[in-house]
């Protein structure tokens, strides 16, 4: 058993909790449950995904559905650092800070979805940064920090409150975090499943479907991205992208896949 199956099993030991009345425990389909659910049967991930073949990687992040208030939230220093403890918390105990920190930067950076053009290493005309980064100590003369967007990955645990409809789209309301509740700050990513979610990576190796790694840089182990709303508790994403979990399923569930 390699270093990541041992942390994973280690994550599946609990029994399913009590979600609270109304609610609902939920589980972001991937890539290939979506497919094989809502489309006709494909041979292979490289026929219903956008990328190129000569790419390894495939996108597993999705936007949350847009609304007034699913804007990008500013990462504070508060924040950031609240972020970056999750990020050491979940490190292996080999890892120094150093090490984490190339996760963090690899992780925030304008070309990820997870930041999407508003990371801290965004540049103006001049070449200087345009956010402050308070952990890598970058663009420190700038009033605001980087933008976090509001993201989940495949495979991310929810905890859905409501279905809906609108505009002939059948949605679900689930729980997310208020980055300006004093608060979230203190939550773990131990018990805060649902709302802080695993970053995935999805490699389109081996064939036919691939499958899904945690991100890198974090020595196989969860890269943890909370969701954060603007004065906001809840979020939304189309019906058809999750599936209800099971009462007798391990939890929380398993968040990476792969091929069979």
């Amino acid at each position: 058993m390699t270093q990541v199956e041992i942390r994973i099993a280690t994550q599946l030991i609990n029994t399913l909790p009590d979600p609270g009345a109304g609610n609902h425990w939920a589980q972001v389909l991937n890539h290939c449950e979506y497919t094989r659910l809502h489309e006709p049967p494909t041979r292979n991930i490289l026929e219903y995904t956008n990328v190129p073949a000569r790419f390894n990687g495939i996108p597993s992040v999705r936007q949350r559905i847009q609304t007034a208030n699913e804007k990008p939230v500013t990462l504070t220093r508060e924040l950031q650092e609240w972020i970056f403890r999750l990020f050491e918390e979940s490190a292996p105990t080999y890892m120094t800070r150093s090490d984490v920190v190339r996760c963090w930067r690899n992780a925030f950076t304008s070309g990820k979805a997870f930041c999407n053009f508003t990371g801290w290493d965004k540049e103006d005309n001049q070449g200087n940064y345009v956010y402050a980064d308070y952990i890598q100590g970058t663009g420190l003369n700038n009033s605001t920090g980087f933008k976090l967007q509001p993201t989940i990955c495949h495979g991310a645990l929810i905890k859905v409150k409501r279905e809906f409809e609108k505009a002939g789209i059948v949605q679900v309301a689930f729980e997310i975090l208020d980055a300006f509740d004093s608060n979230t700050l203190a939550l773990e990513y131990e018990d805060n499943r649902h709302l802080i979610f695993p970053a995935i990576n999805w490699y389109r190796f081996p064939l036919p479907y691939g499958k899904a790694d945690p991100f890198p840089y974090l020595g196989g182990y969860d890269v943890p991205i909370p969701m954060l709303g603007n004065h906001v508790t809840e979020s939304y994403i189309e019906r058809d992208w999750i599936r209800y979990l099971d009462p007798d399923e391990p939890f929380p569930p398993n968040f990476y896949w792969e091929s069979f």
